[in-house]
């Protein structure tokens, strides 16, 4: 082996490593099919025209999307006892964080709970994931309030308040309408666009924006004159801002400015002003977080040292809004409020010192009806709601796929997405802003033992009772106590582990990634970073797809008829003067240019590994293109294939094809392709390949002064006509035999190289031994791919005497 075939296979060896680093963890963005998905919800014209083909059609494909007809048949009297435990722990979880999100998201307290009540319904009859619980959560709330910051001017008509809700289920019905339109246009794939670096460092800086945001309520940070005006018909609060000193949680919405302040803005207005802070609002404030964060604590020390599993549902979220709601109520810890309208008696402003209560929250069943919008607000709010369903997707998809492994179930993705859409369509109708799964109360839900989705359903009732009969019990509710929830709730999306991983594998790409998320969507506002979070993971699914690991240059492992990658094997050679690449991805549109560029890129190496001979000859003279791991190929890449073809062969580089698929093959005949290839360059291993093409070239090389075309004809006239007068010792394949060793005296010499390595009969030679299941798959030839002596792939050994030769020459009669 010269030289020159070394430095080809170490460049070739180190390009591969730098592309499998790239192609780690590769998502496939075109082409991809959900896995288990096969059915679809539009109704076929057929189906549509005729009401018994509609109603076949609909007794299938109802249950596929309404699950709780397959399940219920057999639901019995443990799941009911499990689904009852588990929906009263959640309740109890779901109450006081709903009011909490609400106002984080600058909602009135109520519209948390409505939030929690509908879509919980709806997912529990069309859900697939047994332990996913739904309805408000931080993240999309914290992405709500961002989005609601930019309305502060309502129309005359309307209140502040009344304006906000408008958008914010104006909103919801706009994600309603996206989530269900991707499932219908089977998007599932969406749940794994994001890269989970990314979403990791996007959700890290979230979780930051979310406790910041919560300091100014934990120390009751307040100007001296400023008052905190209640309007407690909505259950809202508004704020008199003195200065630049912030109030409350919701001060970024009723804000008169076009300026929204950053995090580290809020973090710097709130340390500036602790002189400002209210001292009981910071004792309780601190009670509570060291209570939430203790309790968790102590109740893994009951459950791994005291041996008390039910420790667990122990709802500490819950014992802190009674502790404190008690607390302040019999200390009067709640600040004087001085009525300021005559006309409504719950209208008044806080004054003094004390902390901030949630006071009167407007109860009863929420207003039905399509929320009030524009046109020009639908055209705001889109781009938004598809932001809204990529996020809230992503991070239900990956908490519903680890429930559905778990416990040895199936999710359609695409299915989902409809559930979701759904649920977010009839909650705008009563009174619900966007919502999808929440982390936190999914984990408990699953540790209380949930058996079916029914489980949300009770919670929803739950839910439902306390809107109707108990809004008043949170009268005394502390702001801060609220902050403290959300604070704590906050940190335990942080994931320090996660950076320090990537850290210590040393994996700076994705480092990079994870930096980049975190710092757009902490620097900027949070809807930058999900453009750019978002555009990010698009970009490189782009890009990996565009830039696939398609040269898997195989050689030749020395005294053996196998091939081997020689990146990956030291001991393949390359082989003299014939190309041998294995494609690795399907080739489309996206990645066919990169897939000629790097066939350019590999003979150029070759070139200047080789002392070009004095005609000025290439050292390149075939190229094999082995494409087992190829089901389909679209038209552009078919086309570019035509031209590459081409221009090989006004340079006499011939080109053949090995082990091409039934599909393939057919669509080279319809392109004409096939004609341009012919038949005889078209094998079914890569052995029987190298052997014809090294044979040409050996041939090509001792008769130099004869000038033989060995170039790919074009028609089987050509080859007829060299047959009959050029080729001599070796013959050249004919269109009347698919075998393309006929002549016998090369046929021997070959059986005589291959009696040199008996010891390596039994090594299948189409590709890489970890493709071979991959030739099965591709090739619809039943019980296993057939070889091009009519022996099976599982059977299949080298050639190494006389019966080989028999075997080839019948089938070439036959």
């Amino acid at each position: 082996m010269g030289d020159h075939l070394k430095n080809t296979r170490e460049w070739i060896r180190h390009s591969s490593n730098k592309d499998d680093g790239n192609n780690a963890e590769k998502t496939h963005f075109f082409g991809h099919h959900e896995e288990e998905d096969h059915e679809h919800m539009l109704f076929t014209k057929e189906e549509l025209t005729n009401p018994k083909e509609l109603a076949k059609a609909m007794k299938v494909k109802i249950p596929l999307y309404v699950p709780i007809f397959n399940w219920i048949k057999s639901y019995s009297k443990e799941d009911l006892i499990g689904d009852i435990l588990s929906s009263i722990t959640v309740a109890t979880m779901l109450v006081p964080q709903g009011l909490a999100y609400a106002v984080l998201a600058g909602l009135p307290a109520i519209y948390g709970l409505y939030s929690g009540w509908l879509p919980l319904v709806i997912y529990s009859f069309m859900g697939g994931c047994k332990q996913l619980a739904v309805g408000p959560e931080a993240l999309l709330s914290v992405l709500l309030g961002s989005i609601l910051g930019g309305y502060t001017t309502p129309p005359e008509d309307m209140t502040l308040n009344d304006y906000l809700v408008s958008i914010a289920l104006t909103l919801a019905l706009l994600v309603g309408i996206v989530s269900f339109l991707f499932g219908i246009c089977q998007f599932g794939f969406l749940g794994g666009i994001l890269s989970r670096w990314v979403l990791s460092g996007f959700i890290n800086a979230v979780a930051l924006i979310i406790a910041i945001s919560q300091l100014d309520s934990l120390l009751g940070v307040r100007t001296g004159g400023g008052g905190h005006t209640s309007d407690t018909t909505h259950g809202s609060t508004s704020t008199s801002i003195s200065g630049s000193t912030i109030s409350s949680m919701s001060e970024v919405l009723t804000e008169t400015s076009t300026h929204h302040p950053g995090p580290y803005e809020k973090f710097w207005t709130a340390i500036t002003n602790l002189q400002d802070s209210d001292k009981t609002t910071v004792i309780l404030s601190a009670g509570c977080v060291v209570f939430l964060v203790g309790m968790r604590f102590f109740k893994q020390f009951l459950v791994k040292k005291m041996g008390w599993k039910n420790a667990k549902y122990i709802p500490e979220i819950l014992l802190t809004v009674i502790l404190t709601c008690v607390i302040t109520a019999v200390f009067g810890l709640d600040r004087e409020c001085v009525n300021t309208s005559d006309h409504d008696e719950n209208k008044c402003v806080e004054q003094g010192s004390g902390v901030s209560v949630l006071r009167y929250v407007k109860g009863g069943f929420p207003t039905v009806g399509f929320p009030s919008f524009q046109a020009n607000t639908i055209q705001e709010l889109l781009p938004q709601a598809f932001l809204i369903v990529i996020v809230g997707f992503v991070e239900a998809t990956a908490v519903s796929k680890g429930l559905a492994t778990k416990h040895n179930y199936q999710i359609n993705s695409n299915r989902e997405l409809v559930a979701f859409g759904v649920a977010n369509i009839l909650g705008s109708i009563f009174g619900s802003y966007p919502v999808f799964s929440s982390i936190p109360r999914t984990s408990i839900q699953d540790m209380a033992g949930s058996r079916t989705c029914l489980s949300g359903f009770i919670t929803s009732c739950l839910l439902l009772i306390t809107c109707l009969f108990l809004t008043r019990l949170f009268y005394y509710l502390p702001y801060c106590a609220m902050a403290s929830i959300i604070f704590v709730a906050a940190f335990g999306l942080i994931e320090v582990h996660e950076a320090m991983f990537l850290w210590k594998t040393r994996s700076w790409g994705d480092l990079i990634q994870f930096s980049i998320a975190l710092l757009a969507t902490f620097i900027f506002e949070v809807e930058v970073g999900i453009l750019i979070s978002v555009g990010m993971c698009i970009f490189l699914v782009l890009k990996h797809s565009s830039s696939p690991h398609v040269y898997s240059v195989l050689g030749r492992v020395p005294g053996t008829n196998r091939f081997k990658d020689v990146a990956k094997f030291p001991e393949a050679e390359p082989i003299e003067g014939i190309l041998l690449v294995r494609i690795d991805e399907v080739l489309y549109f996206a990645n066919i240019g990169q897939f000629k560029q790097l066939l350019s890129e590999i003979e150029r190496m070759m070139d200047r590994s080789t002392n070009v001979t004095g005609s000025g000859s290439t050292p390149l003279q075939s190229i094999i293109i082995n494409v087992v791991n190829i089901p389909v190929m679209d038209a552009s890449a078919l086309l570019t294939i035509e031209e590459m073809v081409t221009a090989y062969h006004k340079r006499n580089v011939k080109v053949a094809f090995v082990q091409m698929s039934e599909k393939i093959k057919e669509s080279f005949k319809q392109s004409g392709l096939y004609d341009i290839v012919t038949p005889q360059f078209i094998f079914d291993s890569n052995y029987e390949a190298v052997s014809f093409l090294e044979q040409s070239i050996n041939y090509s090389n001792n008769n130099d002064s004869r000038q033989v075309n060995l170039n790919m004809p074009q028609s089987d006239q050509s080859y007829d006509d060299l047959n009959n007068n050029e080729v001599g010792g070796f013959d050249q394949p004919s269109s009347s035999s698919s075998s393309r060793f006929n002549n016998q005296n090369f046929l021997n010499k070959n059986n005589d190289n291959n009696n040199n390595n008996n010891n390596n009969n039994n090594d299948n030679n189409i590709n890489d031994d970890d493709y071979q299941n991959s030739y099965n798959n591709n090739n619809n030839n039943g019980g296993g791919a057939i070889l091009s002596d009519g022996l099976k792939l599982e059977d299949y050994s080298e050639p190494e005497s006389d019966e080989f030769i028999q075997s080839s020459n019948q089938k070439s009669k036959k």
